[in-house]
């Protein structure tokens, strides 16, 4: 007796090894869904010959049958004798066309990529039309940035923070949304969405500008001294729907 108690009480203790890790595997939270989708719908953009002196990062707005279609801001692609290519989140890369043309200094700071890929299927984000932007709501920005040594990160990384200003007039480039996120070199083309997953637009200018000024309407006119304080102060992103306007004249989908 006292020796099957003895088994029953082994076979008990190693099941007991067995639930408790299982237990103990929480559900993601709700903003470590969001980190994954951000995450998913991310690519790196690169120069085909992997050169370090460009790049950023884009994302996957479409897709028909084995064709992707990504956005992208024009500088991180600016040069158009050279090839790019970008890599997804599941670290495969393919070669890129890109389809608009260079903007002029006017136009909005924005490029459209496509590639084909027969293996992987990968999710994107659907363009919503003018999805709502609070004020003080958090964000996340997302991207590739780039090291010290200028060499462009391989994995994806983010930033939280929260949107402070969403200007009735854009800036030259586009730029329309101010947030507290911090941004480096790379991310510019990356995502900005907020608490539901919905896009708001893509990063592509950074806070504290070291060069001239980029805070210029289309008109000429400029921000005040005392408004500098506070715009320079914020990273800014083009609005999905400036995005779904220049997509729409460049690839004609009616689901965007």
């Amino acid at each position: 007796m006292k020796r099957l108690m003895k088994v029953i009480s082994r076979m008990v203790f190693l099941l007991l090894l067995v639930w408790i890790p299982l237990s103990c595997q929480l559900p993601l939270s709700s903003s470590q869904k969001l980190e994954q989708l951000t995450k998913t719908i991310t690519v790196r953009v690169f120069r085909a010959d992997e050169a370090n002196r460009l790049g950023g990062s884009g994302v996957l707005i479409d897709r028909s049958n084995n064709q992707y279609w990504v956005i992208t801001n024009d500088h991180v692609v600016f040069d158009r004798k050279l090839s790019y290519k970008i890599q997804t989140f599941d670290g495969r890369t393919y070669p890129v066309q890109i389809v608009s043309p260079s903007p002029s200094p006017k136009e909005n700071d924005l490029a459209l990529l496509t590639f084909k890929t027969d293996t992987p299927s990968y999710s994107v984000l659907t363009l919503k039309a003018s999805p709502k932007m609070l004020k003080e709501e958090s964000v996340l920005a997302g991207g590739f940035p780039f090291f010290d040594d200028f060499h462009q990160a391989q994995d994806f990384h983010f930033t939280q923070g929260k949107l402070m200003m969403v200007l009735d007039e854009p800036f030259l480039g586009g730029y329309q949304i101010g947030y507290t996120n911090l941004l480096r070199n790379g991310m510019s083309g990356g995502p900005v969405v907020n608490q539901k997953g919905e896009l708001l637009g893509i990063n592509g200018m950074a806070q504290d500008p070291l060069l001239g000024n980029p805070y210029i309407f289309p008109d000429g006119k400029t921000v005040s001294e005392k408004a500098w304080q506070q715009v320079s102060q914020l990273s800014w992103a083009i609005s999905v729907q400036t995005i779904r306007d220049f997509v729409q004249q460049h690839y004609l989908n009616p689901s965007l």
